[in-house]
């Protein structure tokens, strides 16, 4: 029995989050109300408040949980000793953000929410900065500085690429990344 009731807590949190991200495509959370995310996923009020408190509960436990995934596919990942640690960081990240991307567009978008944003950003802090500045032999001040206006560039050329339909491919935007924030614009397309 435990397994059933598992299966439907878990549809249930699924088609409520779908019907959430559904409703962010088009207007801001603060605009959207329990009654329409509960009638997009076909679920009662009273099943909604039983997994969460209002509807920025309902967002926050989805970015908690993409911030997990991430998290979980960073670390599953093989890195290949031939290619930059960097590039093939973020070439993990955008195969995510590809398989991923109507949510992640959605979360990033002008309807999702800045605290997601800085989680991703923390991310990429956390597994590249050491290396980064350990490389590069920039003094840890500057290096943060250096890195809030790589990862910045790099969000929006993220956003960008999903904006049209991530056309290009992840390694070729990921190397385009690494080469403009160790080689400037000028020695990238040399």
């Amino acid at each position: 029995m435990r397994e059933k009731t598992d299966r439907r807590v878990k549809y249930t949190k699924k088609v409520l989050r779908e019907s959430l991200v559904q409703l962010l495509q088009t207007k801001p959370l603060a605009r959207i109300t329990i009654k329409e995310i509960c009638e997009g996923a076909d679920i009662n009020r009273g099943t909604f408040y039983t997994h969460y408190s209002d509807q920025f509960d309902l967002l926050h436990k989805i970015e908690e949980e993409t911030v997990t995934d991430i998290l979980a596919y960073l670390d599953g990942c093989a890195y290949q000793e031939k290619e930059a640690e960097a590039t093939q960081m973020l070439h993990s990240i955008l195969l995510y953000v590809k398989v991923n991307a109507s949510l992640i567009k959605v979360l990033l978008g002008n309807n999702g929410d800045i605290d997601f944003r800085r989680s991703i950003m923390d991310i990429v802090y956390k597994h590249c900065i050491s290396y980064w500045e350990k490389s590069q032999a920039i003094p840890r001040p500057l290096a943060d500085y250096a890195f809030e206006f790589i990862v910045t560039g790099s969000l929006g050329i993220l956003e960008r690429w999903l904006q049209h339909g991530c056309v290009e491919k992840e390694r070729a935007l990921a190397q385009l990344i690494v080469g403009l924030a160790n080689k400037g614009l000028g020695t990238t397309f040399a």
